[in-house]
Formats: C-alpha cells, structure tokens, sequence
C-alpha cells in the first residue's frame, strides 16, 4: 500500500539588513510590499538557540539624550559648565534602574537598560559644552513600546533642563512566546526540546505583528554571538534539521484546525 503527502506550502525567506535599525530591515521591506507572501500557520527563524526554542522576543528601545553645558579654558572651568559631568546623573540612574523579570507562558523575560554609547568633548583644555548618550533597553512583551518609552523616559528625565534634547532613534516592538500553538508543541515534545525566552530582539516580532505565530530555533549558542568565539556544531545543525523536517512531514498528513489542508 503507498502513502502520498498531502502537499503544504514550504516558504524560505531571505532578506537583507537584519542586524539595523527596526526601519532598514530587509524583512519589514518584503511585509510592506508583498505581505501575501509571509502568511503562514508558523515562521521559525533560525537564529542561534542552541538547536532549542526560544520563544518571543524582548522589545528594543533606543534613546539619544544630549546635555548641554557652557565651553570654557579647562584652567578656568568655574567659568563655564562641563557637559560630560552632568551626564554622570542619567548614567548613574541608568545603572541603578534594575530589572524587570516577567514570566510569561512559562517564559521568563530579563529586561535591561545600558548606556551603550556617549560622545563629547572638544579639546584637551576645552570644557565641554555638549554630551550625547545614548541608552539601550530590552523590554518584555508584556509591555509595548508606549509603555517602555514612559518608563525610561521617567528615569532620564529628572535630569534633563531646558535645552537639553531626548530623542527615541530606534524601536522595534517584543511579542509574546508562542508556546501553546499546535506546531510548536509538536516540536517540544516530540523532541524533547527546552523551551526558554529570546532576551535578544528578532524578527519574530515582525510576524507575530502580522499575526503569524513564530518561534526562533537555529543552530549556535546564543551566549556566543556577536563575539569571537561564535560557531556553530554539526550536532546542533542536525538536531535542528531532524526537528524541522519532521515537522514539515507531519504537517503534510495532519489537517489544520479548521480541517482544511496546509
């Protein structure tokens, strides 16, 4: 007796500028344009996980606080006022924010808040008139990016005075892990695979924004990327494979929920 596959749609997607800001990505060019081609019952994207599931993303906001200060001889710096030292303030309530640690469908989120940048100065003798900092924060999804914006802006603001500038250069919204749905469950138990939470930002997002489930499972230790060391093992890429195509076999003889075919 033979068996025939009932035939699904199987869609790869590669787009450019992944690691940019929120506005230049490939992805979101494909969503505007040809959002039709992106609909499915599950994306996976297979960033580095460790051949496990990391389920949602944390959300990305990024500040740019400039303080201003009065330029003056560093010899006589009671003449004016040294910029880059007010920024002590907002560094200090940066680093003392704490963090937030929701759980969420099993899934517990660590949000962050870092000063990944600041630029000023002018000469060596020069006291500084001007100072950029610029604050990093990875938010849970149970909040959004209104609510983000408000909470970091509460800890920056206190020390900002008039002709100080804040601006918001860079948002992407979180999303909520998909652990419950169907496809995903199949992938946890019929391979034993640990679930945890993304605390990076990805395009999962992007399509649970569009209302399709997604998941991030890849090959590679997240806790190496972005460093020298990062690589990927050849028992990760299997076990990633062997989980995938699984799970595009059994999709192709399982009905959806409604009954109709994939």
């Amino acid at each position: 007796m033979s068996h025939s596959l009932a035939p699904i749609e199987l869609t790869y997607v590669f787009y450019a500028r992944e690691e940019v800001r929120a506005a230049d990505s490939g992805l979101g060019e494909l969503f505007e344009a040809r959002p039709e081609l992106l609909r499915g019952d599950l994306a996976i994207l297979g960033e580095p996980t460790a051949a496990q599931i990391e389920a949602g993303c944390q959300g990305t906001l990024r500040l740019e606080i400039v303080l201003r200060g009065a330029r003056a001889h560093s010899a006589r710096p009671w003449t004016g006022r040294n910029a880059i030292h007010r920024s002590a303030a907002v560094i200090e309530a940066i680093a003392l924010a704490g963090e937030r640690r929701p759980v969420l469908d099993g899934c517990e989120f660590r949000e962050s808040t870092q000063v990944v940048g600041i630029d000023g100065g002018v000469a060596p003798n020069v006291v500084p008139d001007e100072v950029t900092v610029v604050v990093g924060h990875r938010f849970a999804p149970d909040r959004d990016a209104t609510e983000a914006e408000r909470w970091l802006r509460s800890l920056v603001e206190p020390h900002l005075e008039d002709g100080d500038d804040l601006a918001v250069v860079d948002v992407a919204p979180a999303a909520q892990p998909a652990v419950r749905h169907p496809l995903v469950r199949r992938l946890i138990e019929h391979h034993g695979l640990r679930v945890s939470s993304k605390l990076g930002w990805t395009d999962v997002a992007r399509f649970s924004a569009a209302g399709v489930p997604a998941i991030n499972l890849g090959p590679g230790d997240p806790l190496l990327a972005h460093t020298r060391d990062e690589h990927v093992t050849r028992a990760q890429l299997d076990a990633t494979w062997s989980a995938i195509d699984d799970l595009i076999r059994s999709a192709a003889t399982s009905p959806r929920p409604d009954g109709s075919a994939h």
